[in-house]
Protein backbone atom coordinates (compact mmCIF):
# COMPACT_ATOMS: atom_id res chain seq x y z
CA UNK A 1 0.00 0.00 0.00
CA UNK A 2 2.56 2.59 0.72
CA UNK A 3 4.47 2.00 -2.72
CA UNK A 4 0.81 3.29 -3.88
CA UNK A 5 0.53 6.01 -1.69
CA UNK A 6 4.41 7.09 -2.73
CA UNK A 7 3.51 6.50 -5.93
CA UNK A 8 0.75 8.88 -6.04
CA UNK A 9 2.77 12.24 -3.97
CA UNK A 10 5.70 11.36 -7.13
CA UNK A 11 2.37 11.99 -9.61
CA UNK A 12 0.98 15.13 -7.95
CA UNK A 13 4.40 16.61 -7.29
CA UNK A 14 5.57 15.86 -11.26
CA UNK A 15 2.14 17.69 -12.18
CA UNK A 16 1.61 20.60 -9.98
CA UNK A 17 3.78 23.54 -8.29
CA UNK A 18 4.48 22.13 -4.70
CA UNK A 19 1.92 24.73 -3.28
CA UNK A 20 -0.73 23.42 -4.86
CA UNK A 21 -0.53 19.84 -4.08
CA UNK A 22 -2.96 18.63 -1.29
CA UNK A 23 -2.53 14.77 -1.68
CA UNK A 24 -1.42 12.80 1.81
CA UNK A 25 1.30 11.41 2.81
CA UNK A 26 1.62 7.78 4.38
CA UNK A 27 1.37 9.63 7.77
CA UNK A 28 -1.35 11.23 6.75
CA UNK A 29 -2.82 8.83 5.36
CA UNK A 30 -3.27 6.09 8.69
CA UNK A 31 -4.59 9.37 10.71
CA UNK A 32 -7.77 8.64 12.57
CA UNK A 33 -9.76 10.53 10.28
CA UNK A 34 -9.02 8.72 7.25
CA UNK A 35 -10.51 5.94 6.22
CA UNK A 36 -8.39 4.11 3.53
CA UNK A 37 -9.20 1.73 0.77
CA UNK A 38 -7.00 -0.35 -0.88
CA UNK A 39 -8.31 -2.54 -3.98
CA UNK A 40 -4.95 -5.48 -4.17
CA UNK A 41 -4.57 -8.07 -7.01
CA UNK A 42 -3.21 -11.52 -6.07
CA UNK A 43 -2.11 -10.32 -2.73
CA UNK A 44 -1.21 -6.58 -4.41
CA UNK A 45 -2.07 -3.02 -4.00
CA UNK A 46 -3.26 -1.90 -7.72
CA UNK A 47 -5.40 1.04 -6.37
CA UNK A 48 -6.19 3.48 -3.60
CA UNK A 49 -9.00 6.31 -2.27
CA UNK A 50 -9.15 7.57 0.74
CA UNK A 51 -12.42 9.19 2.56
CA UNK A 52 -12.29 11.94 5.13
CA UNK A 53 -15.48 13.48 7.15
CA UNK A 54 -15.73 17.32 6.80
CA UNK A 55 -18.70 17.41 8.60
CA UNK A 56 -21.31 15.30 9.59
CA UNK A 57 -23.49 14.76 6.29
CA UNK A 58 -19.92 16.05 3.97
CA UNK A 59 -17.31 13.52 3.21
CA UNK A 60 -14.67 14.31 1.01
CA UNK A 61 -12.48 11.57 -1.39
CA UNK A 62 -9.11 11.92 -0.89
CA UNK A 63 -5.64 10.53 -2.70
CA UNK A 64 -7.06 8.63 -5.41
CA UNK A 65 -4.67 6.68 -7.37
CA UNK A 66 -4.24 4.01 -9.45
CA UNK A 67 -0.78 2.31 -10.54
CA UNK A 68 0.54 2.93 -14.01
CA UNK A 69 0.78 -0.41 -14.93
CA UNK A 70 -2.63 -1.15 -13.44
CA UNK A 71 -4.69 1.44 -14.95
CA UNK A 72 -7.45 0.93 -17.68
CA UNK A 73 -8.49 -2.16 -16.15
CA UNK A 74 -11.54 -0.27 -14.01
CA UNK A 75 -9.79 0.07 -10.82
CA UNK A 76 -10.11 3.27 -9.40
CA UNK A 77 -13.63 3.42 -10.75
CA UNK A 78 -14.50 -0.19 -8.00
CA UNK A 79 -12.45 1.96 -5.33
CA UNK A 80 -14.10 5.30 -6.14
CA UNK A 81 -18.05 3.32 -6.42
CA UNK A 82 -17.17 1.51 -2.65
CA UNK A 83 -15.96 5.33 -1.03
CA UNK A 84 -19.54 6.76 -2.54
CA UNK A 85 -21.05 3.76 -0.91
CA UNK A 86 -18.79 3.82 2.30
CA UNK A 87 -19.94 7.69 2.51
CA UNK A 88 -23.95 7.28 2.45
CA UNK A 89 -23.67 4.12 5.10
CA UNK A 90 -21.82 7.02 7.13
CA UNK A 91 -24.78 9.07 6.62
CA UNK A 92 -22.80 11.70 3.26
CA UNK A 93 -25.39 13.45 1.93
CA UNK A 94 -22.43 15.36 -0.13
CA UNK A 95 -19.07 13.93 -1.56
CA UNK A 96 -16.53 16.35 -2.38
CA UNK A 97 -12.65 16.51 -3.76
CA UNK A 98 -9.93 18.56 -4.79
CA UNK A 99 -7.57 17.60 -8.07
CA UNK A 100 -5.72 18.93 -10.51
CA UNK A 101 -6.60 21.03 -13.74
CA UNK A 102 -3.79 19.87 -16.20
CA UNK A 103 -4.06 16.85 -18.80
CA UNK A 104 -2.38 14.57 -16.49
CA UNK A 105 -5.51 14.69 -14.44
CA UNK A 106 -8.16 14.64 -17.61
CA UNK A 107 -8.46 10.21 -16.46
CA UNK A 108 -9.49 11.32 -12.87
CA UNK A 109 -11.78 14.14 -13.67
CA UNK A 110 -13.51 12.25 -16.38
CA UNK A 111 -14.00 9.69 -14.23
CA UNK A 112 -15.47 11.80 -11.32
CA UNK A 113 -18.01 13.35 -14.09
CA UNK A 114 -19.22 9.67 -14.77
CA UNK A 115 -20.36 8.86 -11.65
CA UNK A 116 -22.06 12.24 -11.14
CA UNK A 117 -19.88 14.57 -9.52
CA UNK A 118 -19.73 18.19 -10.97
CA UNK A 119 -17.53 21.23 -10.46
CA UNK A 120 -18.12 23.57 -7.85
CA UNK A 121 -16.25 25.98 -5.30
CA UNK A 122 -13.05 25.24 -3.13
CA UNK A 123 -14.46 23.93 0.19
CA UNK A 124 -12.79 23.39 3.45
CA UNK A 125 -8.99 24.78 3.56
CA UNK A 126 -8.39 24.88 0.08
CA UNK A 127 -7.72 27.73 -1.70
CA UNK A 128 -9.16 29.00 -5.00
CA UNK A 129 -6.86 28.59 -8.10
CA UNK A 130 -6.80 27.94 -11.24
CA UNK A 131 -4.38 24.56 -10.88
CA UNK A 132 -7.16 23.05 -8.89
CA UNK A 133 -10.57 21.74 -9.67
CA UNK A 134 -12.79 21.10 -7.49
CA UNK A 135 -16.21 18.98 -7.66
CA UNK A 136 -19.09 17.32 -5.77
CA UNK A 137 -21.91 14.61 -5.59
CA UNK A 138 -25.20 15.10 -4.03
CA UNK A 139 -26.17 12.05 -2.67
CA UNK A 140 -29.69 10.56 -2.73
CA UNK A 141 -30.93 9.36 0.56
Amino acid sequence: MVHVVRAHREFTAQHTPAEYVFSLDAEQIVDSDVILVVLRVDGVARSIGALRALGLEHFEVKSMHTLESARGQGYARQVLTFLIELARTKGALRLSLETGTGPAFEPARALYESVGFVECGPFGQYPSHELNCFMTLELEV
